[in-house]
């Protein structure tokens, strides 16, 4: 049973920057508070096709080998580390939450790369008004999540469920370091991230494209986990080898 919230404890009201404990410091620069439209391409933006051509050619001036899908993949699985240590951080750390839509959101790229560098945000962030993980992060998933790698799919002619993939091993990865750091310092998550990964269809009946992004392994497998759906890595430069968890020529 999830629970409603009352009055704001003091912990609500320090900034957001403040969620970024122990090892979770290095991605405090992953969020940008202000509204300086400048410094900032508008999340909205991100989906256009011309935009996306564009920040491809610039990805491929560094990987001239790289096929379209690859960076396509290489793209969402730098935006998503942004985003997701800017949104789930300050989420489970100190229960805090900012408009996390596309288009409510802005995106600073570096100079050198041309990569993500932050997700900027204007709002300081509002106290959660539930425990429910589904409704916290419905915003994210369906409003920002889901219009980009459905854009990026289209662009890049692979498959929306190979980047939804990458994307569940990402958020995967986040909630552990979350859960690992908080543990460590007698902390508890404010909500139960894990549950996101557990159900096979989001409430309000759609399928929950972060389910069980790793095959579940036999009893008395030795060895890692595998992904449900290759990376496309291996793809970016001649000589590139598969990851160790790759599904690719497995059979569990």
């Amino acid at each position: 049973m999830f629970r409603r919230r009352s009055a704001p404890s003091p912990e609500h009201m320090a900034p957001l920057q403040s969620a970024f404990i122990g090892r979770l410091s290095p991605l405090a620069s992953s969020l940008a508070i202000g509204n300086d439209s400048g410094r900032a391409m508008p999340g909205g933006q991100l989906i256009l096709p011309d935009v996306i051509a564009d920040r491809l050619q610039c990805f491929s001036s560094g990987l001239p080998d790289a096929t379209r899908q690859s960076l396509v993949a290489l793209w969402l699985r730098w935006h998503a580390a942004r985003l997701l240590a800017a949104v789930l951080i300050p989420a489970l750390v100190i229960d805090r939450r900012f408009p996390a839509r596309l288009d409510a959101c802005g995106v600073v790229f570096t100079g050198e790369t041309a990569y993500p560098q932050a997700i900027q945000v204007s709002d300081t962030g509002a106290v959660f008004a539930t425990d429910d993980p589904f409704s916290r992060f419905d915003e994210l998933v369906w409003q920002h999540l889901d219009p980009f790698i459905a854009a990026l799919a289209r662009h890049g002619r692979t498959s929306a469920s190979l980047l939804w993939g990458n994307t569940a091993i990402q958020f995967d990865w986040f909630v552990q370091q979350i859960v690992a750091e908080m543990n460590s310092r007698g902390m508890s998550p404010k909500c139960d991230a894990w549950a996101l990964f557990g159900a096979r269809f989001w409430p309000g009946g759609q399928p929950n494209p972060l389910f069980e992004p790793w095959w579940m392994m036999p009893a008395g497998h030795e060895g890692p986990r595998r992904r449900k759906v290759c990376c496309l890595y291996y793809k970016l430069e001649p000589g590139n080898k598969l990851c160790g968890d790759c599904p690719i020529g497995v059979k569990l």
